[in-house]
């Protein structure tokens, strides 16, 4: 396993299960379903609750590949997601809707540069991530080194699902 890869992987899959779980309760889909309404294509609209199970369905394929081989083109594809999401976030935005996105499940928090900031840092974290494993640019990592990796990038990747309450803190 190589070290970029690992990390990488590790912080977008505790990223991407924390926002997946959240949207597992009946209320946070639901939240989930009417923010997701929001943010696509009115021509897309009666096809909101059909693109909001797409979307769960691939965060959940995306945390489960990370742990295989099919982590670098797993990446790519969190990438292309976040993408999506920091386009209908900023089009949100240009409308002057800031509404929350439900991007954790049932939160209420709005929308504003800080999603688009934490969107545009993972989908760096998903081409570093992705470049490193393809190119095998770091070292080759054991088993137990592989272990500390994942625990050090999850409980730091903790720090982009409470993004919105650290720039709060740091806002006052």
């Amino acid at each position: 396993m190589d070290l970029i890869g690992v990390a990488g992987g590790t912080i977008i899959a505790t990223v991407f299960s924390i926002a997946a779980i959240g949207k597992l309760s009946k209320a946070g889909f639901e939240t989930f379903v009417a923010a997701t309404v929001r943010f696509i294509p009115s021509k897309l609209t009666p096809f909101g609750r059909l693109v909001a199970k797409a979307v769960l369905t691939t965060e959940f394929a995306i945390i489960a590949s990370q742990f295989t081989p099919f982590r670098s083109t797993a990446l790519f594809f969190a990438a292309a997601l976040l993408g999506a999401f920091t386009i209908g976030i900023g089009l949100a935005l240009g409308r002057g809707d800031t509404a929350p996105c439900a991007c954790f499940g049932a939160d209420n928090k709005s929308i504003g540069a800080a999603q688009l900031a934490r969107n545009l840092a993972l989908m760096a974290i998903c081409a570093i991530g992705a470049s490193g494993s393809l190119l095998q640019v770091s070292p080759i990592i054991d088993m137990p080194t592989a272990l500390i990796t994942i625990l050090a990038f999850s409980a730091g990747s903790l720090i982009a699902v409470r993004f919105d309450d650290v720039k709060s803190i740091f806002a006052r």
